[in-house]
């Protein structure tokens, strides 16, 4: 008669001791269906019996929390790119941190570290992005305590020289720093400016203090220029100053002006009369000039003559701005006149020249004394001796 308790025991030896023999059995779980938890879920080595969820839906509990998604996919053309969630670093020192990790591509696109302030990055219904705020009003908006700040740099990684600004704004004014030439600010707005302070048209016309800039209208509603850089201010201080600072002394070109033919450079209008009042200064090609409405009133002519084709040269003659005045003996003057050279003469330059007559200035000085050196001779001495 055959002892069941025996062949069992046997049984159970021989079973214990074949899982002795090939380790212990698999525990994955293969669900080749639907799997549905009606409550919390805990993965991780970490997870107890008896976990408290709290309102923890699902948790991951251990030491190193990775979720990662990996696409199969092999049809060519398909995207297959893998992706992971990550908490923190593995090795000891590493960042506190939660990132996105393109692991195909080995790079980390999108990383917060633990101690970021509320609201580091805000996106709200509208789409707005805000920067330390909850409350974007603006597509973009930035919040700090202490002038907000946007940096741009180039760091030199497409072969470019590596170069910084910033675009700043505060209490005191909103600028532009340039952080790799020594923090300058080449841009700077006051608060209170008032609007189109600064305005380029779409034609490239400049207006500072309208955003009207070009046409600029005379007396009457005519057009007196096409102005490309616009001024305009009501307080009584609209003005232009060139200024250098540099310690070296030197002789510089300040101001200017260039022109592919002669003509009118500069306009000086008077608004307040009833006729238009307007002087120019004008290149007329052969000579500069200073005309009024149009009628040239003095003359620098290219071979260094003076003129006033519109009136006469009147020196100030008066007693009253006069000082050191002694008679002469017209006599005296007389003899020295007739013992005076005076020939026809020619200036020495280029072109077609006139003829003029009169003494030297050398002799002229030599006789009389006058004028400041022996090379000049004022026309208001020689009516005098005349």
């Amino acid at each position: 008669m055959i002892d069941l308790r025996r062949v069992l025991f046997a049984a159970a030896a021989a079973w214990l001791l074949a899982l002795a023999s090939t380790g212990p059995a698999a525990a994955d779980q293969c669900i080749n269906d639907d799997l549905i938890v009606d409550g919390s879920l805990c993965v991780g080595f970490d997870c107890v019996c008896g976990e408290v969820f709290g309102f923890d839906t699902i948790r991951l509990k251990e030491n190193n929390l990775r979720i990662r998604f990996q696409d199969t996919s092999v049809v060519p053309g398909f995207p297959s790119n893998d992706w992971q969630l990550t908490a923190n670093d593995s090795a000891s020192g590493g960042a506190n941190k939660f990132s996105i990790d393109d692991i195909d591509g080995a790079r980390t696109p999108f990383t917060i570290e633990a101690g970021a302030p509320s609201h580091s990055l805000y996106v709200d219904d509208g789409g707005r992005i805000g920067f330390g705020t909850s409350t974007p009003v603006v597509e973009l908006h930035v919040v700090d305590g202490d002038s907000p700040t946007l940096r741009l740099q180039q760091d030199g990684s497409s072969g470019f020289e590596p170069y910084t600004w910033d675009v700043v704004g505060n209490e005191t004014n909103f600028f532009v720093r340039d952080v790799t030439g020594g923090s300058a600010l080449p841009f700077r707005i006051r608060p209170g400016a008032p609007s189109n302070s600064v305005f380029v048209d779409s034609n490239a016309d400049l207006g500072l203090g309208t955003s009207s800039p070009g046409t600029v209208t005379g007396l009457g509603g005519a057009a007196a220029s096409d102005a490309s850089v616009h001024v305009v201010r009501s307080d009584g201080a609209a003005s232009i100053l060139v200024e250098e600072n540099s310690a070296t002394a030197a002789a510089r070109v300040m101001l200017e002006l260039r022109n592919n033919a002669g003509g009118v450079f500069i306009n000086m209008i008077d608004e307040t009369g009833a006729d238009a009042d307007q002087w120019q200064l004008k290149n007329a090609g052969g000579w500069f000039a200073i005309a009024r409405n149009g009628t040239e009133h003095f003359r620098v002519v290219n071979n260094g003559d003076i003129q006033a084709p519109a009136g006469t040269v009147v020196h100030s003659s008066s007693r009253t701005i006069k000082r050191n005045i002694r008679p002469v003996d017209g006599g005296e003057v007389l003899a020295r006149v007739a013992s005076l050279p005076v020939a026809t003469w020619e200036y020495d330059r280029s072109g077609p020249q006139a003829t003029h007559l009169g003494p030297m200035a050398e002799d002229f000085y030599a006789a009389f004394g006058l004028g400041t050196d022996e090379r000049t001779m004022a026309s208001s001495d020689a009516c005098g001796v005349a």
